[in-house]
């Protein structure tokens, strides 16, 4: 019994059916966006502003965003990301002054916080442990540090 060949297909052979496939495959994912979400959880109070910072591997800043807060959990939807590698930072600018408050010494008077929660005992971690991946859509959760002294 002779087999029926589709219109669209006659006189493609095989290998160049899985050719023209597999690059219409390729060719669709490419600049494929994602969406990052954020969840920042724990904060002391539903007082003032998150100010965040979204940047790339070399450091660079690639979007800014200032939330008001309304609760102790603020979360931040950031759209139409490239899948990559990123880091977050963030501060709980609690007077809502626009500035992260230091003490004399320079000591955060403020929550802030990283990507990873990845901090150290007075300071953060290095940069390399900020850094996170995204390949589709993401959300990670994190919490400020609120450093108190006597």
């Amino acid at each position: 019994m002779p087999r029926h060949r589709s219109p669209l297909l006659y006189g493609i052979r095989t290998p160049g059916c899985l050719v023209l496939f597999f690059c219409l495959f390729v060719l669709t994912g490419l600049g494929a966006q994602v969406n990052l979400k954020i969840e920042i959880r724990h904060l002391e109070s539903a007082r003032g502003d998150i100010l965040l910072e979204v940047l790339d591997r070399n450091e660079q800043t690639l979007r800014a965003f200032i939330q008001t807060l309304d609760s102790t959990t603020v979360r931040i939807d950031i759209p139409d990301m490239d899948p990559g590698t990123y880091a977050v930072k963030f501060f709980h600018d609690s007077n809502a002054n626009g500035i992260l408050d230091l003490s004399r010494i320079g000591i955060p008077l403020e929550g802030f916080g990283f990507s990873n929660n990845a901090y150290g005992l007075f300071m953060p971690k290095k940069f390399g442990e900020w850094l996170f991946r995204i390949s589709g859509d993401t959300t990670i959760c994190l919490t400020p540090k609120y450093l108190k002294f006597p």
